[in-house]
């Protein structure tokens, strides 16, 4: 996937609301799949606490902040 293809996915799922069901459902199926029990709720509250943390790049040089969490 090309840089801007990678750009239009999330802009296209900024908006597009059956995409992001997809994602949701996904996450909740990658969990149980892997052996946890979090439910799509708690996944996606864990996944905007972790978004919001503001990460300094000196203490953590691989961390990518995002302002907000597409849709979540």
């Amino acid at each position: 996937m090309s840089k801007e293809d990678a750009k239009k996915f999330f802009e296209k799922l900024r908006s597009d609301k059956s995409m992001q069901v997809k994602i949701k459902e996904g996450l909740e199926k990658l969990a149980k799949d892997s052996g946890f029990e979090a439910t799509e709720e708690e996944l996606t509250e864990e996944l905007k606490r972790r978004w919001s943390c503001k990460k300094t790049p000196s203490r953590y040089p691989e961390a990518v902040v995002y302002s907000e969490p597409p849709g979540f």
